[in-house]
């Protein structure tokens, strides 16, 4: 997976696990450091901005939500 861009890695394994996943998980998964997973979650946040979903992050965790303005 070395050519897939690390945010790209990271919406793959939220989605998939569907719950929250530790930031540790993702840097011990990945094989990467912590400040780069950082920078990927900046990221990916930044991509989601005008999506259906979001990405939550609350106390070194991380998940995909539904967008609240999709609640209606």
């Amino acid at each position: 997976m070395e050519n897939i861009e690390l945010e790209k890695q990271i919406e793959a394994i939220l989605f998939y696990v569907a719950e929250p996943v530790k930031v540790s998980f993702l840097v011990k998964t990945l094989e990467v450091k912590g400040g780069e997973v950082e920078k990927a979650l900046e990221v990916l946040n930044q991509s989601l901005e005008s999506r259906g979903i979001k990405m939550v992050q609350h106390e070194g965790e991380v998940s995909l939500v539904t967008s609240p303005e999709m609640a209606p």
